[in-house]
């Protein structure tokens, strides 16, 4: 019985194999990669089977992985200013609204000390020192809110950030 065989390379290390006619299945003797042997008319074709598509979805996987890590950690930094910005401004919010409100109060009490009637002057300086203080008072929990909610929004996106950072960082570490 003779056996003939096709000299081919291992399609994952490149060595020198002898497929004998009748292989339609083997493994490569020098890295272990396991191949199907297609045979069309007078050619012959080597598949590798899932040990090389899982090495290079391995590979794809830990690269997608790094570029990830690359620009997360950029949106991470801008998600951190953007917060400081909002958390300032929180801070802040307020400050020059209740400088209005005192300006305008001793303006309209300045106008009203010009009345006749001290009393009158009296009540319409007070009623204007309330109404102020309730402008003053409404824009300053109406700026706290949305500056709140923007904190809330940023604070959460780091978080979702933080989360996709670790978990792409798990990928590159596995590899």
């Amino acid at each position: 019985m003779s056996y003939s065989f096709i000299k081919l390379s291992c399609a994952n290390c490149g060595a020198k194999l002898d497929v004998y006619e009748d292989m339609d299945r083997f493994a490569c003797g020098y890295c272990g990669t396991e191949m199907f042997v297609q045979r069309r008319g007078g050619t012959v074709l080597l598949k590798a089977l899932a040990e090389a598509i899982q090495k290079v979805q391995i590979g794809t996987d830990k690269t997608a992985a790094e570029l990830a890590l690359i620009r997360l950690d950029k949106e991470l930094r801008e998600a951190k200013a953007s917060q400081s910005e909002v958390r300032e401004k929180l801070d802040k919010s307020g400050s020059g609204i209740g400088g209005l409100g005192v300006f305008l109060v001793v303006m309209g009490l300045l106008l009203f000390s010009r009345l006749d009637n001290p009393a009158l002057a009296s009540v319409c300086g007070l009623a204007l020192l309330l109404v102020a203080g309730f402008f003053v008072y409404n824009i300053n929990a109406a700026n706290k809110k949305v500056w709140t909610r923007q904190l809330v929004a940023r604070s959460a996106k780091i978080v979702d950030i933080e989360k996709a950072i670790e978990k792409n960082r798990s990928v590159v570490q596995a590899n």
